[in-house]
């Protein structure tokens, strides 16, 4: 028996938060492997500029650094890649949230997503948060 049960909704789909396993430590060293692979393959450009400009980086030569800089491949942020994303997002939900009604694969995939809303989640499943002993008030 569960002492707290959290439940809330996800873009129209309401979850309750699963009690944690042991399963939860594992899932979260996977999601950390996929999302440091996804860094490595995806920002090769970003990574190799600043192995080859190390020395200038660190002088502290202010000049140099502007200009530097300028010259810096963007560093591509995964939310935009929708693939990845929709992957991620739907294995920290499917693991912390039971839904009360199966969610379409597409789901994943929508920009208008509350992300937060699986975070927040996510944290509680794995005990970075927790309910305040004199519990939830809203407004």
């Amino acid at each position: 028996m569960r002492l707290i049960h959290l439940k809330g909704t996800l873009n129209g789909y309401k979850f309750e938060i699963k009690p944690v396993t042991f399963e939860a430590h594992e899932v979260a060293e996977e999601l950390d492997e996929m999302f440091k692979k996804w860094h490595d393959e995806n920002n090769k450009l970003y990574k190799s500029f600043f192995e080859e400009h190390k020395q200038d980086l660190e002088s502290g030569d202010f000049d140099k650094l502007e200009e530097l800089f300028e010259k810096m491949p963007k560093l591509k942020l995964w939310q935009s890649d929708e693939d990845f994303r929709a992957e991620f997002i739907r294995k920290k939900a499917e693991t912390s949230m039971k839904f009360d009604k199966d969610i379409p694969d597409d789901f994943w995939k929508r920009k208008d997503l509350e992300y937060g809303t699986v975070q927040e989640a996510w944290d509680f499943f794995i005990g970075k948060r927790v309910v305040p002993q004199e519990g939830i008030t809203t407004a």
